[in-house]
């Protein structure tokens, strides 16, 4: 009998703690579903309730902090204009901190103004939106379609404005269409030649393919794809014979090797080269 009654009390403990298991586990998810509940109404309302949480720990947007470099110095320029720009299209209020989307800040920056090269938006607690600019400079004036352009070294184009070219004079000139992509190689390359750097005024993309340049009195046609070894023969002839200060109107340098040489001066140049045994 003892037996038989240690049997029925322990399956009656385990019946009480099965059915003990089913109503916490029935309690559990009922709160599992409360919580979820809640947290799907306070989420559907985040935005709000994060500005009245931000408000509330003083997290509250007050001041706009910009500043804007050149990527040639890195120091800061203080430019109202470009500064006011900067402040016109973030157009921000006061408002939580945590609420302003930044990415859409600084993709609009981008997408607005042509003169950023990179921007970088970031908040500062406990009440600061910090906006760090490094500003496109020009670098060449393009003529294209009988307008004048402002282009950087990327050839970007800064500015249509024309009075603002004008006013840009000590930058080279550049003609042509798809110069302005073109024009930094070309820029550095006639930097390794200060003599003849200085005397080139202009220089026009002829074709996609190749450059003219040009001095106060001479175009000189550059080959398509050998413009190192172009440029470094012009110097040398410079050097020699001072060709670019001679009335020469032309000189063709497209076939390797062969230079038709134009102008007043052609013909007593060739006779001075034969003279002196150099070659042209």
């Amino acid at each position: 009998m003892d037996g038989k009654a240690g049997v029925s009390k322990s399956l009656g403990a385990g019946k009480h703690r099965k059915s003990r298991n089913y109503f916490l586990t029935l309690r559990l998810l009922k709160w599992s579903l409360i919580v979820g509940l809640l947290l799907c109404v306070f989420l559907l309302d985040w935005p709000s309730r994060l500005k009245r949480l931000s408000e509330t720990v003083g997290l509250s947007f007050k001041t706009l902090d910009v500043s804007i470099v050149t990527s040639e110095s890195r120091c800061q320029e203080p430019d109202p204009a470009y500064e006011n720009a900067v402040r016109g299209i973030l157009d921000l209020k006061k408002s939580a901190l945590f609420c302003i989307d930044l990415k859409e800040k600084q993709r609009l920056l981008e997408d607005k103004l042509p003169w950023i090269k990179t921007v970088v938006i970031a908040r500062r607690l406990p009440d600061t939106i910090r906006v760090h600019i490094i500003k496109r400079m020009p670098t060449a004036r393009w003529q294209h379609n009988y307008r004048c352009y402002l282009v950087d070294e990327d050839g970007v184009v800064l500015s249509d404005d024309n009075e603002a070219c004008k006013a840009r004079a000590d930058l080279p000139l550049v003609i042509g269409e798809g110069g302005p992509m073109e024009a930094q190689t070309l820029f550095d390359e006639l930097r390794l030649y200060p003599e003849l750097s200085q005397r080139i005024i202009s220089s026009a993309r002829v074709g996609r393919r190749r450059w003219d340049i040009y001095t106060k009195q001479t175009k000189i046609m550059l080959p398509e794809g050998k413009l190192k070894a172009a440029l470094a023969k012009l110097n040398d002839l410079h050097k020699s014979l001072s060709i670019l200060d001679c009335d020469i109107s032309v000189i063709d340098m497209r076939i390797a090797g062969r230079y038709v040489i134009k102008g007043n001066q052609a013909k007593a140049l060739l006779e001075k080269t034969k003279i002196s045994g150099k070659e042209i």
